[in-house]
């Protein structure tokens, strides 16, 4: 009698667990969002509520190779603080992209014109999302030594 309501059990939580996954996926639409999160508040935003502007700039890989590109997207200081997120330069950024890739930027950094964006497109095609057929953004860090800072996929923005 045990193993029959344990299997149930299991049965049951497998198949909230799938139909979980089934509202968070019909949940997202291909425009796609990013999370943004203070100690006090949190928004999603749809990537199709930025105001795009064009920018350019050069990255840096791993071994020194330098790229130009010619991107589309929003300061990232503009995109938190037209959704009332304060930046100060003793803030602490971490982005967090869909695969859980992470990286940290700093207030100062943010504050400072032309080095942190999130990108929507790059090179006139669009940043896809992690899942096909959805669109997504990119931070983009310019001035990095190399581009190990500018997170695909990005999902979440954190401000401490």
């Amino acid at each position: 009698m045990k193993k029959k309501i344990l299997t149930v059990v299991v049965v049951l939580v497998l198949a909230m667990a799938v139909i979980g996954v089934v509202i968070h996926k019909n949940g997202q639409d291909e425009k796609g969002g990013i999370s943004f999160i203070s100690e006090s508040e949190q928004i999603e935003l749809s990537l199709d509520k930025l105001t795009i502007t064009d920018f350019s700039g050069t990255l840096v890989n791993g071994k020194g190779e330098t790229f130009e590109h010619d991107f589309s997207g929003i300061l990232l200081r503009d995109a938190l603080e037209n959704n009332g997120f304060v930046v100060e330069e003793t803030s602490e950024v971490t982005v967090t992209s869909a695969d859980n890739y992470s990286a940290t930027i700093t207030g100062d950094e943010i504050l400072n014109d032309d080095k942190v964006y999130i990108a929507t497109a790059c090179d006139g095609e669009k940043v896809e999302g992690i899942d096909e057929g959805t669109n997504g953004a990119e931070l983009v860090v310019f001035g990095d030594k190399n581009s190990k800072r500018c997170v695909r996929y990005l999902m979440e923005v954190e401000v401490k």
